[in-house]
């Protein structure tokens, strides 16, 4: 396409080097005065151009008339030969004087037409024997109704007496350009004339108003505003072409002069400001500035607020204006074709036809070229090629665009096609249990809530079973039997119920109906729907009795020592207290599992609920003293896991964890003590303390060890408190660490919800410049769209799936599609849980970027972690 930038540049040139020859048959004005004007003779029955036998005087001080011109021989006047001598803009009131001979011997009957049809006063005067036979004034400061002949130029028929000489006087005052474009012709002659120039304004005006409409449609199928703001531009373009040719003045508002003297003005402008937006929209790039295109689109309201103080000023200003922008958009224009853009190069040539006819017709206007048929043809041609060449360019902009966009929708259904894979595994795994593929306790919540949703609260029992001492035939299977067997264990445990039809039925799979949820490896539930308790002991002693029955496993007979617990509703929990079906049917689960236990304590194969048993609650409050105790005693400490760049190995990071000892109790599990915490109101200063403690022993290391990210877990109910965000910025600066350093570890379970105060805490943290990081992926039940909208810098896989790479194809996929939603969405992939070098290398292909687990080091205190972050520190520089 180099051609057309060379075509381009040799239109622009040819302009420049042929405009002084197109204008040399201009005399200067000394031969203008010495030339002496013969008669115009209308012996035959052509037109004659009568400027060249006229004589013309200028009248600055607005002081000149009729009498004056024609008894005054002496005055001074200017001739010349052109047919349509220009003068300009110009405040002076310029007169025609010419001498029509009739040498013939009948009365002609002709007609003098003035081609200005922007003129605002015109005076005709009919003079002979130095008497005024008739005159006759109009221009568009007056209505178009008034005109003798209905043409958008001032015209007068006049009847010539045979053999006589009638001298015709006409006076021109306008704030356009003082044009003479003055013709004689026969009645029959102007009417084909006039009849030759509406059509060809017609065609040009209908094949305008055709690509207008086109326009108009393509922006109401498409909705693309560059339609809607070209089909403006064309649509002011015509009003434009029609005031300047005296047909929006005829046709549009006949009768309204005053909006006629306006219109070229606004319609102008307009124009100018269409074009403008439409070629921001047409460019329109995020990368790309519009800086000059938005200063046009101001600079073109700058005549309409001139011309309400000088019209003629504002005239002048609003053409040199558009040259001016008719050269800046072919500079736009090359600029774009050099970037090496299709439509810029169409625009480019548009742009160059656009300058030509702009350029022709203001040097016409401003009096520097002449009229010229020709020319004023070429214009009208290059103008409809322009427009036609642009309605191209947009049309394959629209084309490039719609590909994008079927690219981009074909990219979007693939991706939405895999994300639903997505969602629809980590739903899966969300509700089913990692190890042996049955229901969790989820999915047994909601099974038991559409139960209740369908039946209503009657009478069902939830049944506990625990399996016990499985370790010790870990020792003797390893670690890879014994996974097998606690799979064929629940296996073995789910056939066993399926005979039973008031057991209910969790969900069907191709082996058969699940009946059985798994708490975890060696705990289940199930739900029987039985009106009284003693038909659900007779049946837990059935299964009871066929599961203590020896089991084989790789040809060895294991006898399994089960334990099972039974609470029954309502007789065990009250759905007056409880008409959620969540919270009744915890209440179920937690007391059947006591029932287990007390099953276990007396070694018995079952047992049912005995609340005067029930000693949990305040176990719980026991637990709950001893924690705020703790807290107050400072008796709990702080372990540190490092965090490696999988790539170099390097520790880029330390996760802190929380650790308890108690005297009486041991060590007591975090999962265990901070759910005490949640719910007995100590998780908003155990969280406090945390983050000091942390940020405290941070700061030492820091010290040392720069540059180091550090992770500490925090409770979704910390993010409603409203001094959380002011306590963690007020930590950070007491022991000066850049809030970047810091990351804040939500679990994925606790930010399903849309809440607006833990989004808001969020984003206020998000703002501060700490990390944020989303823990346990994969275990919980939140939708991509919330995970987008958090706007986290960090994914942790959770281990589980970690811990299941090497041997389960699912777990992969769904390591793997983790990973790839944390690169997609800009975010860090941690992999938590590598416990050997055959998972590092496994999460490493896959592309995960950080690793943390027993394979690099198990939690330290302080002092151990600096020695080991020293230790790591040597070997990075040998390597």
């Amino acid at each position: 396409m180099k051609w057309l930038h060379n075509s381009s540049i040799f239109l622009v040139l040819l302009l420049v080097f042929v405009s002084p020859f197109l204008s040399s048959n201009t005399q200067e004005d000394g031969d203008k005065e010495s030339y002496k004007s013969p008669k115009a003779s209308i012996a035959g029955d052509s037109s004659v151009y009568l400027s060249p036998y006229a004589t013309f005087y200028e009248d600055a001080e607005h002081q000149l008339s009729p009498d004056i011109i024609i008894n005054n021989p002496e005055l001074s006047g200017i001739t010349t030969e052109e047919k349509a001598p220009n003068f300009g803009h110009s405040a002076s009131v310029y007169w025609f004087k010419v001498k029509v001979q009739n040498a013939t011997n009948v009365d002609k009957t002709q007609v003098v037409r003035l081609a200005s049809p922007l003129a605002d006063i015109v005076s005709f005067y009919v003079i002979k024997d130095e008497l005024i036979l008739d005159s006759y004034t109009t221009g568009d400061r007056a209505p178009f109704s008034i005109r003798r002949i209905p043409d958008p130029n001032p015209s007068l028929s006049v009847n010539f007496e045979a053999n006589s000489t009638t001298t015709l006087l006409i006076r021109q005052e306008t704030t356009s350009p003082i044009i003479f474009n003055v013709t004689l012709s026969t009645t029959e002659d102007f009417h084909d004339s006039h009849v030759r120039d509406m059509a060809s304004q017609m065609f040009y005006y209908g094949i305008l108003t055709l690509i207008m409409f086109f326009s108009g449609y393509a922006f109401w199928v498409t909705k693309e505003a560059v339609f809607a703001s070209y089909s403006a531009f064309i649509l002011f373009r015509l009003l434009l072409q029609a005031s300047i040719t005296g047909y929006a003045f005829q046709y549009l508002f006949p009768n309204m002069p005053s909006i006629q003297n306006l219109n070229l003005v606004l319609f102008s402008c307009a124009t100018l400001a269409c074009f403008a937006l439409f070629t921001k929209q047409l460019f329109s790039d995020p990368g790309r500035h519009h800086t000059p295109l938005n200063a046009l689109l101001i600079l073109s309201t700058a005549p309409i607020i001139m011309m309400f103080s000088d019209y003629r000023l504002a005239l002048i200003v609003t053409k040199l204006l558009g040259l001016i922008s008719a050269f800046g958009f072919f500079v736009l224009a090359y600029h774009f074709s050099r970037q090496g853009l299709r439509i810029a190069k169409y625009y480019l040539l548009a742009m160059s036809l656009l300058l030509m006819t702009s350029a022709y017709y203001l040097l016409n206007r401003f009096g520097l070229l002449p009229d010229n048929q020709a020319l004023e043809s070429l214009f009208y041609i290059g103008a409809l090629i322009e427009v036609i060449l642009l309605v191209i360019l947009i049309t394959i902009r629209f084309e490039q665009d719609a590909k994008q966009k079927v690219m981009t929708k074909i990219q979007e259904q693939k991706f939405s096609e895999d994300t639903h894979l997505l969602e629809q595994q980590l739903k899966h795994r969300a509700l089913h249990h990692s190890q042996n593929n049955l229901p969790n306790d989820v999915f047994f919540h909601q099974t038991y809530r559409e139960l209740i949703t369908t039946n209503g609260f009657g009478s069902h029992a939830v049944v506990f079973i625990k399996i016990h001492k499985l370790k010790e035939f870990d020792k003797t299977l390893g670690a890879h039997n014994a996974t097998r067997l606690r799979q064929q264990l629940a296996e073995h445990i789910n056939t066993t119920l399926r005979p039973y039809p008031s057991i209910v039925t969790l969900e069907h799979a191709h082996q058969g109906p699940i009946k059985l949820a798994a708490m975890d490896q060696t705990s289940f539930l199930f739900l029987a729907s039985i009106d009284n308790e003693r038909k659900v002991i007779t049946l837990v002693r059935n299964i009871s009795e066929r599961l203590t029955q020896p089991f084989t496993f790789e040809a060895i007979d294991l006898n399994l020592e089960i334990h099972m617990g039974i609470s029954f509703s309502p007789d065990m929990a009250s759905t007056e207290k409880n008409s959620d079906p969540a919270l009744l049917l915890d209440e179920l689960i937690r007391k059947a599992k006591l029932a287990g236990s007390f099953a276990f304590q007396k070694k018995t194969l079952f047992q049912s609920y005995n609340e005067k048993e029930d000693l949990f609650n305040e176990a719980r409050l026991s637990l709950a003293e001893k924690l705020k105790s703790a807290l107050e005693q400072n008796q709990l400490t702080l372990a540190y896991q490092p965090q490696l760049n999988l790539i170099d190995k390097h520790c880029v990071g330390l996760e802190a964890l929380l650790r308890w000892e108690n005297p009486q109790l041991g060590s007591v599990s975090p999962e265990e003590f901070v759910s005490v915490a949640e719910h007995n109101g100590l998780i908003k200063p155990l969280t406090l303390w945390v983050i000091n403690k942390a940020l405290k022993e941070f700061s030492d290391i820091n010290q040392v060890h720069k540059g180091l990210r550090f992770s500490i877990n925090i409770s979704v109910l910390n993010l409603h408190e409203p001094e959380f965000v002011e306590a963690v910025s007020e930590a950070l600066n007491k022991n000066q660490i850049p809030p970047c350093q810091l990351t804040l570890e939500i679990t994925e379970s606790s930010i399903i919800s849309d809440d607006q105060r833990e989004l808001q805490t969020l984003n206020d943290l998000k703002a501060m410049g700490i990390r944020l990081s989303i823990d346990d992926f994969g275990t919980g039940f939140s939708g991509l769209a919330q995970i987008h909208k958090l706007s986290v810098h960090e994914l942790k896989v959770d281990k589980s799936f970690i811990l299941d790479i090497a041997q389960k194809h699912s777990a992969e996929t769904i390591v793997k599609a983790s990973i790839n939603i944390a690169h997609d969405l800009d975010m860090i992939a941690v992999a938590e849980g590598i416990e050997d070098k055959e998972t590092e290398q496994l999460v490493r292909q896959l592309g995960c970027d950080i690793g943390q687990g027993f394979y690099y080091a198990r939690p330290m205190n302080k002092e151990r972690i600096m020695q080991w972050l020293a230790m790591d520190s040597r070997m990075t520089k040998i390597n």
